[in-house]
């Protein structure tokens, strides 16, 4: 069995709530290894590659991978990966292991944590190939999400919709939420919430929670002695490095935050939001027609990704073989090796 400081920990939940933030505060606690992307593993690479288990799969999707900043962020070598992920992993689960398991042992890190918040969609598999897993469910208020959401235009909206993205979106952050409720039900002492409002308002107190759930101490003086990434460079859609709470209030039309409420009023409730603020309104068990349109969409394509009927996804290539210098090094492992490892290692 392994211990609880050696786990892996997988951070999920919808875009926008602060996932980045939170994996990037772990980071910086010490201990972990140091990877500076998503994965996409399940919610991407695996259906769109046969879940990884013949070689023909692996080695298509090897091919566009290993020259992509999803592998070249790790600092591995590309030629003695490649010959291990051909033969060694049957799975999805298989090849992430091996993945951050070899960025671990280059970089001296006792465990590693995977960033891919759309990993809440396929939780039941990850827990049945990494029995050992935790789980943290980031939430956030799904008014300020479907804002965020809307500015980078991240949520298609239907046809008839798009004068108002914030409609999609907010139907994306409660279907998002919903399914992560359901999938982490069975999960028990393995699970834990993190509320993106408490970890701005009460900080050490939600790092005692998280180191009590980790089974490793999170310090706050030691996360500010060498912050990395969103810990000092906020990542906001919004002007300013502001804690961006709340925004709804000001920033929100009074009829289109009612639209919004409808939609989301289940899951705002569920979570300990108040979904009466502004409109006076009680939506409790109110589920609009586009909630429910929103629904079957994403059912429905979810469920056809998932079969490998929809088309392959490949992944970018990257920027990182241009000759573009990032100034953080923690951007480029491979490169700053020994710097990463007296992160690593405090």
């Amino acid at each position: 069995m392994t211990s609880q400081s050696a786990r892996p920990v997988f951070i999920v939940g919808s875009p926008r709530s602060g996932t980045t933030w939170l994996y990037h505060l772990l980071l910086s606690s010490g201990g972990f290894a140091i990877y500076r992307s998503e994965t996409q593993f399940y919610s991407r690479f695996g259906p769109s590659f046969g879940w990884m288990r013949r070689s023909v799969d692996r080695r298509a999707f090897l091919d566009h991978w290993l020259r992509s900043e999803f592998f070249l962020r790790a600092g591995l070598g590309i030629d003695e990966f490649r010959d291990a992920a051909i033969e060694a992993p049957r799975s999805t689960g298989e090849f992430l292991r091996l993945f951050m398991d070899r960025i671990c042992q280059v970089q001296g890190a006792e465990r590693w944590a995977d960033c891919t918040p759309d990993h809440g969609l396929y939780i039941r598999e990850i827990k049945r190939e990494f029995p050992d897993a935790l789980f943290i469910h980031m939430h956030r208020d799904g008014r300020d999400v479907a804002m965020s959401l809307a500015r980078q235009r991240f949520v298609p909206s239907f046809p008839w919709q798009h004068d108002t993205p914030e409609i999609a979106a907010a139907a994306y952050w409660s279907w998002t939420v919903r399914r992560v409720l359901k999938e982490t039900r069975f999960l028990a002492a393995d699970y834990m919430e993190i509320r993106y409002e408490s970890l701005v308002e009460s900080f050490d107190a939600c790092l005692a929670r998280l180191s009590e759930f980790l089974g490793r101490r999170m310090d706050s003086a030691r996360i500010q002695q060498s912050p990395i990434g969103a810990v000092t460079e906020p990542n906001t859609s919004f002007e300013g490095k502001t804690a961006g709470r709340a925004r709804w209030q000001t920033d929100l039309d009074t009829r289109l935050l009612g639209r919004i409420e409808r939609i989301m009023a289940p899951e705002l409730e569920e979570l300990g939001y108040d979904a009466e603020t502004l409109t006076g309104q009680s939506f409790a068990g109110s589920h609009p027609l586009e909630r429910q349109l929103y629904a079957l969409r994403w059912d429905l394509g979810k469920r056809i990704k998932d079969l490998g009927m929809a088309a392959r996804q490949l992944p970018e290539l990257s920027v990182m073989t241009t000759g573009r210098v990032d100034e953080d090094p923690t951007l480029r492992p491979g490169e700053n090796i020994e710097h990463i490892r007296s992160l690593v290692g405090r």
